[in-house]
This record gives C-alpha cells, sequence and structure tokens, in this order.
C-alpha cells in the first residue's frame, strides 16, 4: 500500500479593485476674493453671496470653472432657475475644459428694490458626475467646429448632470437712475400709465414719425438694455416673396444694443409709421432698462391710422403776370415766377384741402431767393438786393420746389415738385456774387481785352453808366447790389466781334462781427443760356481789382433752315461766317448783310459778313 503524503489544498481567489474615472467639475471663486470656500468639496452646497449691491448698478462676480480630472469637461449651458430674481445675470457660453484647465465666468446682479436680501440660482448643465441627474436632457455643440459661431452644429440630447450655486445679494439705495419717456406727438409715461406715440391719420404709402424723448432725471446712470417691437407688432408683405416689412419700426441714436444715460442727459428715439392699408393699427415697443421704477421694462404703445392722402398738384401759374409764357424761352434770372397748387384735391368725403407746405428743394449755388408765402396756394419769388426785397429768381440755373398739402384731417399728400430753369436770353450774359453780407462788389464788362480802359463811360459797362438803356455797343446791367451777396447782371444781346474782359471791383466793405472784410467773389459766364465758365476769388479788401473772364466773340455756326438754327448760330450755311452789324467790321470785299437763314425761330434776323460777289463763300482765316 503506497502512503501519499497529504498536502493541504491552498486557495488562489484575490480581491481585485478596479477605479473608473469620470468627469468632474469643480467651481471656486478667485484667492482674493474668497472669503470661505465657494462650495463643499469640488461642487456640492455652493453658494454665492454678493453682499450689499447698490440699486440700478451692476455689481459681478468671477467664479472659477475647472476641470480636476484626467477626462474632458462638456458643459452644455450656464442659467439662472425660473425662479430667481430677474435682477441676475450670467454671462458665459457653453465650453470644453481638457484635464486641468480653468475659465472663468461672470455672475452680476442689478438690485431694483432697495433693503431686501433677493436670491437666485445658477444652474450648470454637463457631462460631470458630482452634479445632480437633470430631468431633461442636454444638447451639446460641436466644440471642434471652426467655422462661424451661428453655424455651429449641435449635437442630439443625451442626458447630463445640473451643479447649483445659490446666488444672494442685498439692494442698497446709493442713488437711482429715473427715466422719463416723452413720446412727440404722444403721450408722456407715468408710473401707472405707459407712454403712448398718437401718430393720428397718415396717408397710405406715407411715413410720420414719433420723436420719443429718453430722459435720465435720477442720480446714477440709465443703462437701456434692449429696445424691441413686440411679437405681434403689425407687418406687411409687399408681394408674396417679400419679406415681412413692419408697420411701425425704429431709429434714432438710442437703437444701440446697450446704452449709457448719463444723469441730467438724454437720447432719442424714433419711431416711424408707414401704413398700408386704410386700417387702425397698434403697436408696443418695449425698453428695458436698469431704472428701478420699471423692474418688467417700460412699454410705448404705438397707434396711427391708415388713411386716403390728398394729391397735391403743383405747377407754374404766371411768368412776369403772363399767364401764357414759354418756360423755356420766358423765365430768366429777375423773372418774376408765380406758382400754384391751387388744383390739389382730395377723394375723402367731408374733407377739404386745408393747408400747403411750399420749399425750395435745391437752387443755384450761392442764390438767396425765397418763397413769399410758403403757405399759400400762390407763392412766388423775393430775395434781398441793397437791403430791399426783389420780386423774381435772383441766379440763373436750375431751380425745383416741392409742395405738400394736408386735408382737414391733417392728413399729408405725397410731395408735388415744380423744376425749371431760368435761362438768360441774351447772347452773353455775366453774373457776379459774393458772400460777404454787408458788403458792396461791382461787375464792369469792358469792351475790349484791355484794362486800361476800366471806368471809361464809352467802354466799360458798370453800375455808374450802364442802366437802362445801356451803352450803345449792347452792353447793359440789370440789377446793383450795395449791400451784400449780390447779384449783379450784365448781358449783351447781340455781341460784336471782339475781346471782352469782366472784371470785379471790390468797392466798399462793412466789416461783420470780427472785423472780417474779406470775401469770395464768384463770377459765371452764360453764352447763348449756358454756363460756359464759372470761376471764383479772394477779395482781401477795398479796392481789389480782378480780371475773372476774356470772352472773345468770332464766328458763328451753321443752319440748313430756319426750323435748325439754335441759340448761339449765327443762322447762316457756312460755318466760317462772321456775326457783324456794319461793313467796317468785316474784311475787304465782304458786306455785312443777312444771312440765308435770315429769319430763325431762334433770334430773328442775324447779319454776317458775306463777300460782294456771291451770297455765301467761306471767309479766309483772320487770325481772330
Amino acid at each position: 500500500m503506497l502512503l501519499l503524503p497529504l498536502l493541504p489544498l491552498i486557495g488562489c481567489e484575490e480581491e481585485v479593485y478596479v477605479y473608473e474615472i469620470k468627469a468632474q467639475v469643480k467651481l471656486a471663486v478667485p484667492e482674493e476674493e474668497q472669503v470661505q470656500p465657494m462650495c463643499t468639496g469640488y461642487a456640492t452646497d455652493c453658494r454665492l453671496d454678493f453682499g450689499e449691491a447698490p440699486l440700478a448698478a451692476w455689481t459681478e462676480r468671477t467664479v472659477l470653472v475647472s476641470n480636476p480630472v484626467n477626462l474632458p469637461l462638456e458643459i452644455a449651458e450656464f442659467r439662472m432657475s425660473s425662479d430667481s430674481d430677474p435682477a441676475f445675470a450670467v454671462e458665459a457660453t457653453p465650453m470644453l475644459l481638457e484635464a486641468g484647465i480653468t475659465k472663468e465666468i461672470r455672475v452680476k446682479v442689478r438690485p431694483t428694490v432697495g433693503e431686501t436680501q433677493i436670491e437666485g440660482t445658477l444652474l450648470l448643465f454637463s457631462n460631470a458626475t458630482n452634479g445632480a441627474v437633470s430631468e431633461t436632457k442636454c444638447s451639446y455643440p460641436d466644440f471642434l467646429f471652426r467655422g462661424a459661431e451661428e453655424d455651429r452644429p449641435v449635437g442630439d440630447p443625451t442626458d447630463c448632470t445640473i451643479v447649483e450655486v445659490k446666488l444672494v445679494a442685498t439692494g442698497v439705495d446709493r442713488g437711482v437712475p429715473h427715466m422719463q419717456i416723452i413720446p412727440i406727438p404722444g403721450t408722456p409715461a407715468t408710473p401707472e400709465v405707459n407712454a403712448v406715440c398718437e401718430f393720428g391719420a397718415v396717408g397710405v404709402g406715407d411715413t410720420s414719425v414719433c420723436r420719443v424723448q429718453i430722459r435720465n432725471v435720477g442720480e446714477r446712470v440709465l443703462t437701456l438694455d434692449g429696445i424691441e417691437m413686440s411679437p405681434d407688432n403689425p407687418a406687411t408683405r409687399p408681394d408674396a416673396e417679400s419679406d415681412p416689412v413692419p408697420v411701425f419700426s425704429i431709429g434714432g441714436s438710442a437703437t444701440a444694443d446697450s446704452l449709457i444715460i448719463e444723469a441730467g442727459a438724454a437720447a432719442n428715439l424714433v419711431v416711424t409709421f408707414a401704413p398700408p392699408g386704410l386700417h387702425a393699427y397698434e403697436g408696443t415697443l418695449r425698453l428695458q432698462t436698469n431704472d428701478p421704477s420699471y423692474p418688467d421694462g417700460a412699454a410705448i404703445e404705438l397707434r396711427g391710422v391708415g388713411h386716403q392722402a390728398p394729391v397735391a398738384e403743383c405747377s407754374i401759374y404766371a411768368v412776369n403776370g403772363n399767364l401764357e409764357f414759354d418756360p423755356e424761352e420766358d423765365i430768366e434770372p429777375l423773372s418774376d415766377v408765380q406758382l400754384t397748387g391751387e388744383t390739389s384735391y382730395t377723394d375723402v368725403q367731408g374733407a377739404e384741402v386745408a393747408s400747403y407746405h411750399w420749399s425750395i428743394v435745391s437752387a443755384p449755388d450761392g442764390s438767396t431767393a425765397v418763397l413769399t408765402d410758403p403757405n399759400g396756394e400762390r407763392p412766388a419769388f423775393v430775395f434781398e438786393s441793397s437791403g430791399r426785397e426783389q420780386p423774381g429768381l435772383d441766379l440763373a440755373g436750375p431751380y425745383t420746389v416741392q409742395l405738400i398739402v394736408k386735408d382737414s384731417f391733417d392728413v399729408r399728400s405725397q410731395p408735388c415738385f415744380v423744376e425749371f430753369e431760368a435761362i438768360p436770353q441774351d447772347a452773353l450774359a455775366i453774373q457776379l456774387i459774393w458772400d460777404h453780407p454787408t458788403s458792396d462788389v461791382d461787375i464792369h464788362l469792358l469792351r475790349t481785352g484791355d484794362s486800361s480802359v476800366y471806368r471809361d463811360n464809352g467802354l466799360d459797362c458798370y453800375y455808374r453808366n450802364c442802366r437802362n438803356p445801356g451803352l450803345d455797343w449792347g452792353a447793359s446791367l440789370d440789377i446793383d447790389d450795395v449791400n451784400g451777396y449780390g447779384p449783379e447782371n450784365i448781358s449783351i444781346d447781340e455781341p460784336r466781334l471782339g475781346d471782352y474782359v469782366a472784371g470785379v471791383n471790390y468797392y466798399r466793405a462793412t466789416p461783420t462781427t470780427g472785423g472780417v472784410r474779406e470775401t469770395i467773389a464768384t463770377v459765371r459766364v452764360h453764352l447763348y443760356g449756358l454756363l460756359s465758365c464759372e470761376v471764383e476769388a479772394v477779395l482781401e479788401d477795398t479796392g481789389a481789382w480782378w480780371e475773372s473772364v476774356i470772352i472773345t466773340t468770332e464766328k458763328g455756326g451753321v443752319c440748313a433752315t430756319d426750323d435748325e438754327c439754335r441759340r448761339g448760330q449765327s443762322c447762316v450755311t457756312d460755318e466760317t461766317a462772321l456775326i457783324c452789324e456794319s461793313d467796317i467790321e468785316c474784311p475787304a470785299d465782304y458786306l455785312c448783310t443777312e444771312g440765308t437763314c435770315a429769319q430763325s425761330v431762334c433770334r430773328g434776323s442775324r447779319l454776317v459778313c458775306q463777300p460782294t460777289n456771291r451770297p455765301v463763300d467761306p471767309i479766309p482765316p483772320t487770325g481772330g
């Protein structure tokens, strides 16, 4: 019998411990701000106490958000709980924290009630496991996306946790802003009643404006955090494919995302109303501010009615008292032009055109012309010359006048425009204006190209010798202004061959405030109704002489028939023909006789130099 030794049975069982690392979040305040730890552990029983916070002013605290473990921490959202006092706010966006990384977020409070503790709760939604399980799922943005923020994709909802931070603060009154809302036209706001913009009746297709002044009459800065229309603001679509166009819209200096109004200052808000139809419209504009009088924001009610607008009709009524006229031929500088809006009308039953509103939209540069009766049916033009009102248009050039009428419901029309041009009818017209209100500057036209004939009674046309009927060579001065601005005009109906000098003399100066005597003079030369040149110069003091323009008259133009003769042509079939008044002005073997197109529609009979042996023949060059 074999005896086997008995060996003890040895067990091989061991305890194995597996540690699973999970995402964690850690919250704290900066060391220099820490009186006591913000949380127990990483993120348990967290509390942030602001202490005393002044009313109507933001008090901010920094919170440090850290990832204490070696796994990515994904935070989907920071937000205030629904039961938090609205005075609390958080400035933070979703974030990805790699191991050991810390980022800052800003939590702030702006109390509206003094001597009372207010509370709120900051909620942090993340993939951390040291928070309470959230009843709602979280959607995380794609943190690796590198495109525009608004295009960042968001993942599907997934389980997440919540970490809560209790917030407390006590408001203290250290002076507050106080907002006044004053709409024009409309009703100012009171603590019990909203401000109202009353647009009244406005023509369909027109736009009316309500100007809202927002004043800060308090002791601290007033902050406008938000200005927006209510969601039910009426809108219209011009066509099926267009985006909605709001009936009420906002603009002005107070439209920034956040606007600060210092104590004692104001900002302006412009609200427009553009009714698309014949209806009554209402809307609401809301202002979010730090004024504790408006803890839920302030509302401005908007009211307006679309109305059928009157129609403005405007035209030229008379020129120099004549009801029959040709606007292109009969309106020139100094013409007395009268306008009319008397055919304006309205189709609204029980209404009538109640008022007229004329305005000069544009006029030649330097014009001082105004309307005699801008609220009448038939206004005319006047300008000041030598300290007296002078009827008519002062300067050559285009004019545009606007008429808007209102009916008995105060509804205004779309504008009507009268456009015309003051065209000098003489072959040569020279106009002088200047910019000094009390000085006397004179225009001179010298018959030769030599300034030595200055003030020669026969060869220099100026204020002393050239008023109606003018000089024998055709020049005449139609107006002399001795006290500021001008104009002064010299014209020649039929210029003779040769050179002319347009000169300017600074005759007299009456200094304005500060002793200023210097003036800028401007000379404009019109040839056959067209502005040919414009020059200006600085005249420093009296006695200054400026030889502004040298004008040379040479050969004329051509035409085949009377109907083709335009202003500026000599009314002959030969383009080299010379205009003349007597035989002495023609070359040898030429006589001064009527041209081929003798009775032209533009200027009447013309005399030109023609050879004695045939009716029309080219003239050899004469060097002039």
